[in-house]
């Protein structure tokens, strides 16, 4: 009869672990699940490509998010290649660099002449950070979401 309250607490917690365990470690997505990006970068030598499902900008705007990172030299400049930056311009670059590009393509830079348009085709915010070696692409759909991670991005770097 003592052991009856003693289990009853070790089976609460174990729920309790699990429930935990589902709602907070990352899911894991398959790979045809994580976006045409990610499918061109995941198998490139020296590059580690990861992909985020609803990466919280804010309290009710979630987007998706492709980070690419070279583990080696080789990477760094291969990612900078694809990209289209110019070497010295990265070794200039005292902080960030932002861009935004047509979905699906990040490697190629868009400029808009409207930007203000909320009707105005939906543009990616691509951001390069060259002191970590790392090229991250935010999914925007529309242009409350591009704003949105762009004034996150900004306000994060002052």
């Amino acid at each position: 009869m003592k052991n009856r309250p003693i289990l009853t607490i070790v089976i609460l917690l174990v729920v309790a672990v699990v429930f935990l365990g589902f709602r907070y470690l990352p899911s894991f997505l398959p790979e045809s699940r994580c976006g045409e990006v990610y499918q061109r970068y995941a198998h490139v030598d020296g590059v580690r490509a990861s992909f985020v499902k609803d990466y919280p900008i804010n309290d009710t705007l979630f987007v998706d998010v492709t980070l690419l990172t070279a583990t080696d030299s080789a990477g760094w400049q291969y990612l900078l290649q694809a990209f289209h930056f110019p070497v010295e311009f990265i070794e200039e670059c005292p902080g960030i660099a932002l861009h935004q590009s047509l979905p699906g393509h990040p490697e190629e830079r868009f400029f808009s002449q409207n930007q203000a348009d909320p009707n105005a085709q939906s543009l990616e915010q691509v951001v390069t950070d060259p002191i970590n070696h790392e090229i991250c692409i935010f999914h925007t759909r529309n242009s409350k979401e591009f704003k949105a991670v762009f004034d996150k991005k900004i306000n994060s770097n002052l």
